[in-house]
């Protein structure tokens, strides 16, 4: 790993230096930067903590935890860490991480963010990237130094190139996610809670809720048609047949990002063949994304794929041909295909096409869609195509132009089983594509 880290931080380095010189022609002047961890918060009117998120371009540089350290970067000289440890008896330090940064990047430990803007000394045309203006204006630092727009979207650009070490981590990151994934698949046989569940994904994975990527979405049956469905009920599953998991865990700052849907004995047949159809599309979806892809074309194969699958099924009445042109796939898989993956689980730089920060936004048929970029080597995305019976978009069909496109017969009879999720994490190579975490994870069977 010491290694990994080492080459890591000299290839961030030359994408900072370079997003600095990219700056500068763009008129935006700075000798270097300083990226801040973050400043913590509370909640309005009260002394209760906000859960703080680390600043995602200074754990780029870093693996610690917490808020106030600074990393000072300047073209040519060594990385600078400066690590805050409060000397503090109302919480607990950090327990240190088994990492080589201190054998890195040049380490300072300081008590306090007053003692760490002494540590920094002069930051004189240093551009800030954090979260705190204030804690700028703490630095010496003009607001006009404040994430400047130019340099901001730079960096955002090159973050998604990752590099063998933030590949490492995510890697890692899955390792401990399959561990969660076993005990899930297998209190699903058993008909356990999505709240018990969930509890023993944590304790599997070695987590703790605020240490999760994003709230683990755990739903049985019906609640699977809600996207981001987190209430996890601790009522026994009924009738019980589908259980949806989108979970993962982070190591060093680094996201895994998976979902499975799983099956009780005995499933609806339609449902059952469905799924078997969804996982081969996520599957044949994750080998297209190779270099020089096309990122939306993926996600509209998808679309015409899931209308065959609905027309083959019998859940519409029409042909796949017939059924993309009306749109009517998009009632049934209502969000995009995937997303970039990294340090955030919805990773920067989706929809920039150039390292300016231009924008490409998606067809206006599908503006959820997170990624529009082209694919290139070392980007780390999600796939993740879904079929779904979600009411709210279900019902205006039933007296709409389209109503007779539609089986309703077998469309209420699935109602209750909810949905269909299947996610992998894919790294791209010259090589060709990654498939991350479908090995660890395994599939629905």
């Amino acid at each position: 790993m010491e290694n990994l880290f080492k080459n890591h931080i000299e290839e961030v380095s030359r994408y900072t230096t370079a997003a600095l010189t990219h700056a500068a022609k763009r008129g935006e002047c700075f000798d270097g930067i300083v990226f801040h961890a973050g400043a913590a918060s509370v909640y309005h009117a009260d002394d209760h903590d906000v859960l703080f998120h680390t600043v995602p371009h200074f754990v780029r540089f870093a693996p610690v935890i917490g808020p106030d350290h600074l990393v000072i970067f300047k073209p040519g000289a060594p990385v600078r860490l400066i690590h805050v440890v409060p000397q503090d008896f109302w919480y607990e330090s950090p327990e240190p991480l088994d990492h080589p940064y201190t054998k890195v990047l040049d380490v300072t430990v300081v008590a306090s963010f007053e003692e760490a803007i002494r540590a920094a000394g002069s930051l004189w045309n240093f551009a800030y990237i954090g979260n705190s203006p204030k804690a700028a204006d703490s630095l010496r630092l003009p607001q006009s130094a404040v994430e400047p727009t130019a340099l901001l979207h730079a960096l955002d650009w090159f973050r998604a190139y990752k590099t063998e070490y933030e590949a490492t981590c995510v890697r890692l990151a899955l390792e401990r996610t399959a561990v969660g994934y076993r005990v899930a698949k297998k209190m699903t046989a058993e008909g356990r809670t999505a709240r018990e569940i969930h509890a023993a994904y944590l304790a599997a994975t070695e987590q703790l809720d605020r240490d999760t990527p994003y709230g683990n979405i755990i739903g049985w049956d019906a609640d699977a048609a809600t996207l981001h469905y987190t209430a996890k009920k601790t009522s026994p599953p009924n009738p019980g047949h589908t259980f949806l998991i989108d979970a993962g865990a982070a190591t060093f700052g680094y996201a895994s990002d998976i979902t499975r849907t799983y099956l009780k004995a005995q499933p609806n047949p339609v449902f059952a063949g469905l799924l078997d159809r969804m996982d081969a599309l996520e599957l044949a979806c994750a080998a297209m994304c190779t270099v020089g892809a096309d990122y939306s074309a993926i996600h509209v194969h998808a679309h015409k794929t899931i209308a065959g699958i609905l027309s083959e099924a019998g859940v519409l009445t029409i042909g796949e041909d017939e059924a993309f042109e009306k749109g009517l796939s998009r009632v049934f898989f209502p969000h995009g295909l995937g997303h970039h993956l990294g340090i955030q689980v919805h990773d920067v730089g989706g929809r920039q096409v150039d390292i300016d920060g231009t924008v490409l936004a998606p067809d206006a048929a599908y503006p959820w869609l997170r990624t529009t970029r082209p694919i290139e080597a070392r980007h780390l995305l999600t796939i993740e195509p879904g079929l779904y019976f979600i009411p709210l978009l279900l019902d205006p069909h039933r007296s709409g132009e389209h109503a007779s496109c539609f089986n309703w017969t077998l469309v209420d009879e699935l109602l209750p089983l909810g949905g269909i999720r299947v996610e992998d994490n894919v790294y791209v190579t010259n090589e060709g594509p990654e498939n991350l975490s479908r090995s660890l994870i395994g599939d629905h069977r």
